[in-house]
């Protein structure tokens, strides 16, 4: 048989493979040397940044949750011995809690006198709840950077009840939401 050629009316280049010089030789090597560890920082920042994220969710959950049952334990009125029953309210918040996963002891149970009243509470109400979940926060990395990233302390307030508000007034909000010209917190 005959072979098939095409033919390219062209010069032909060839391209002949020359050593390197010896300053070039194993810079890839310095390169993964250097940017690994640089690029695996990187990756650590960024998985401890979302574990955080996803904890202070989890967190604000449960702290919400509990300042919702505690606030909607008080606005049964329950009392004893004459007076409202703060055991029966701060059992509330802490079995909350306990079911989104945390622990709590009663002293993060806040009732007023002993809460401060926060920003989103209007004025004229004491009859709120306030809880306080702190959490420790498992991260490889964030460390580094600041101290504060081990340690997540998130508050939560609750109202329940009816209350007489001048004008037209039911509301609930337990996180910062922004509506109109007016932001809730």
């Amino acid at each position: 048989g005959q072979a098939n050629f095409i033919y390219y009316p062209g010069p032909v280049i060839m391209r002949q493979s020359t050593p390197q010089p010896a300053r070039q030789r194993g810079t890839i090597f310095l390169t993964l040397l250097y940017g690994l560890p640089v690029l695996l920082a990187m990756v650590g920042l960024a998985v401890d940044f979302g574990q955080y994220y996803l904890m202070k969710r989890q967190t604000q959950t449960a702290a919400d949750a509990g300042a919702w049952g505690g606030a909607l334990q008080r606005a049964r009125g329950i009392t004893k011995n004459g007076q409202l029953d703060i055991d029966l309210i701060k059992n509330a918040a802490i079995t909350d809690v306990d079911l989104n996963g945390f622990t709590i002891t009663a002293d993060k149970v806040l009732i007023p006198p002993q809460a401060t009243l926060p920003p989103s509470i209007p004025a004229w109400s004491n009859n709120f709840v306030q809880v306080i979940v702190t959490q420790e926060v498992p991260t490889f990395l964030l460390w580094i950077i600041s101290s504060d990233f081990q340690k997540l302390t998130v508050t939560a307030s609750a109202i329940a009840g009816a209350i007489s508000v001048p004008g037209p007034g039911c509301f609930m909000t337990l996180g910062g939401k922004t509506l109109g010209n007016e932001t809730l917190t």
